[in-house]
C-alpha cells in the first residue's frame, strides 16, 4: 500500500486557481491501472480517468448501504476517513496535492461521524483561501460534525499540519467533543499567524 499511495508525479495539485480553496478532495489509484479496454481486451492507463472510477466506485458501494445518503453527506463520509498519503521518505502529502487523502471505501461505509466546513458543508474542507496579511492575524473556523450513528460519540480534536510554516498554528479551541446520537455539535478551530 504504502508505493501505491505515492502521487504520480504528473498529478494537479491545489488551491484552486481562482478562488484559492483548497483542492483536490481526495486522492485514488490512478497510475499504471489495467483497464478494460473499448471493444476488447486490456489496457493499462494513467491519469484522473483512471481514478475518477474509483472514487465513483466507492461513492456507489456508499449509496447503496446508505440509499438515503446526500452527495455531501457521501463527499464528507470519504473525505473524514481518507487515509494519508506519505512520499517515498515517509514525508506526508501536503493537502493541496492529495486532498483528504487516499479513499478507504471500508473506512467510509461505516463511519459513525462526519465532519464538514459550518460555513459551506458542500465544500466538506476547511479552507482559508488567499490571505493577504500584513501583521498578525487571528481567524475562526467551525467544524460540524454530524453523528449519522444512533449512540453517542466523543473524541478528541487533533491538528495535523503537514505544511509546517514558521508562525502558523491552527489549535481547536476545545481538545474534546461530544456529539449526541444523530444530533450535532460545532468544533472550533482558531489560526494564528504571526509575522
Amino acid at each position: 500500500p504504502e508505493l501505491g499511495d505515492q502521487l504520480s508525479p504528473g498529478s494537479s495539485r491545489g488551491p484552486e486557481y481562482e478562488t484559492h480553496q483548497l483542492k483536490p478532495d481526495l486522492a485514488a489509484p490512478g497510475f499504471n491501472i489495467h483497464s478494460a479496454r473499448a471493444g476488447s481486451g486490456v489496457e493499462q492507463m494513467t491519469g484522473t480517468s483512471m481514478a475518477s472510477p474509483h472514487v465513483a466506485g466507492a461513492a456507489a458501494l456508499l449509496l447503496e448501504r446508505h440509499p438515503g445518503w446526500t452527495p455531501t453527506i457521501v463527499k464528507a463520509a470519504l473525505m473524514t476517513t481518507a487515509v494519508q498519503t506519505r512520499d517515498e521518505y515517509g514525508a506526508p502529502y501536503p493537502e493541496t496535492r492529495t486532498g483528504a487523502g487516499r479513499v478507504n471505501p471500508s473506512l467510509a461505509i461505516d463511519t459513525p461521524v462526519i465532519a464538514a466546513d459550518a460555513a459551506a458543508p458542500e465544500r466538506v474542507s476547511l479552507s482559508f483561501g488567499l490571505l493577504e496579511i500584513s501583521g498578525p492575524h487571528l481567524a475562526k473556523r467551525n467544524i460540524e460534525l454530524t453523528n449519522l450513528s444512533g449512540q453517542p460519540w466523543a473524541g478528541s480534536i487533533v491538528v495535523s499540519n503537514t505544511l509546517a510554516n514558521a508562525g502558523v498554528t491552527l489549535t481547536p479551541a476545545k481538545p474534546t467533543v461530544s456529539v449526541p446520537a444523530k444530533g450535532s455539535a460545532t468544533v472550533v478551530l482558531l489560526s494564528l499567524i504571526h509575522i
